[in-house]
């Protein structure tokens, strides 16, 4: 495939409502996250909601930075499209859970490798015509982490730092970001982690690494824990726009890392 269409594949935009962006994570792995948002990436500003979309498995591969000539993705690629077609029960507000499925029609064809897909009824509207409150972020900004907790992470962070029309960016200031802990352990799939050190250890220090080391956007600054009573029941992000130095060193680890794994 020509290098110069895989970095406009990776330069493509994934673009969410914030409303979705910060729903119930539902149960992925890190493939299965970057196949999916592959997917949304492949989404028009003016494509209809229904439309079909198409690719290929060695499309798949060497955008995501999967290595392409390696038998294992090609059989696991139509298990991860399955299982993105199996619905599941997320929160959706105000104390309602409903099921939602990623997509809803998938075809492969196993001696062309091409693969036409369909996204679900419900999340067609939350990645259609999105004209307010929503968030948008390249494709490659996720390619490159390591762990499915920064991307969420990520891109959770990133849909606060976007006005109501999904175009304005904190440019100059820092801000402080707030959640707490078991909403953010819901958003990350991250809920199993019933002992705070350990999920502050394996989930949120190892996430706010690797955004601050690869992410091209934005860096982590600092974090602060609130308490009720003994119980650290919060956690603050002081984050801020990457530039200068720090951004340049972002770009040439990013770029590194996402060629290296697809030798």
């Amino acid at each position: 495939m020509p290098e110069i269409h895989v970095r406009n594949a990776r330069d493509q935009y994934v673009v969410k409502s914030n409303d979705l962006i910060r729903t119930k994570q539902q149960h992925m792995s890190l493939q299965q996250m970057r196949i999916l948002y592959f997917s949304i990436s492949r989404i028009h500003p003016h494509d209809p909601p229904g439309s079909v979309f198409h690719t290929t498995i060695q499309e798949v591969c060497t955008v995501c930075g999967f290595a392409a000539n390696n038998g294992y993705y090609y059989r696991s690629i139509k298990e991860d499209f399955l299982a993105l077609t199996q619905p599941e029960w997320v929160r959706v507000g105000d104390g309602r859970i409903r099921t939602i499925a990623w997509f809803k029609n998938v075809v492969m064809d196993r001696r062309s490798g091409n693969i036409s897909f369909q996204f679900d009824d419900f999340v067609q509207q939350h990645l259609f015509d999105l004209r307010a409150n929503f968030t948008q972020y390249r494709l490659m900004d996720i390619l490159t982490f390591q762990s499915k907790y920064a991307v969420r992470l990520y891109e959770i962070i990133k849909s606060f730092l976007y006005g109501t029309d999904g175009e304005q960016y904190l440019e100059h200031l820092s801000i402080d970001i707030c959640f707490s802990v078991e909403d953010l352990k819901c958003m990350l799939d991250a809920s199993g982690y019933t002992s705070f050190g350990v999920f502050r250890l394996k989930v949120i220090e190892k996430a706010v690494e690797e955004i601050n080391s690869k992410s091209t956007d934005m860096s982590i600054q600092s974090m602060e824990f609130e308490k009720t009573g003994k119980a650290i029941t919060g956690i603050v992000f002081l984050v801020k726009k990457k530039r200068g130095a720090a951004l340049a060193l972002a770009k040439q680890e990013s770029s590194k890392a996402l060629s290296k794994r697809s030798e």
